[in-house]
């Protein structure tokens, strides 16, 4: 069972910072569009101080995520990840702590990952 409390407040946030990222849920179920906007959104801040870009495409099946670093060049580039894959919290929490190793590998300081009312 998802703990929706983390999820909606990523949702929220998301929606209150002005929604930055692009999903395109046309044609999807409400309750997946929602997954989708979470997992954008859940992308989007998890790389504080740094700024991060997500969509999906391939008729919403995939998912690319960028992260750029302070210059505004693409630190890190990712694409192809099956977007279903990650409606599961802990897939998506892997893959974010993947790649802020890999951020924090190769020099970039990142803010914690704990926020208020998020696990």
């Amino acid at each position: 069972m998802i703990d929706a409390s983390p999820l909606l407040s990523a949702l929220i946030d998301h929606l209150q910072s002005g929604g930055s990222g692009r999903t395109n849920s046309e044609g999807f179920g409400i309750g997946q569009s929602l997954q989708t906007r979470i997992v954008v959104a859940e992308l989007i801040g998890a790389f504080h101080p740094l700024c991060c870009t997500a969509e999906v495409y391939d008729y919403e099946k995939q998912l690319r995520y960028r992260v750029f670093g302070p210059s505004g060049n693409a630190a890190i580039s990712i694409s192809g990840i099956p977007l279903s894959r990650l409606f599961a919290h802990e897939a998506l929490r892997a893959e974010i702590d993947k790649t802020r190793a890999q951020l924090e590998y190769e020099g970039f300081a990142l803010s914690s990952r704990e926020h208020p009312g998020r696990s």
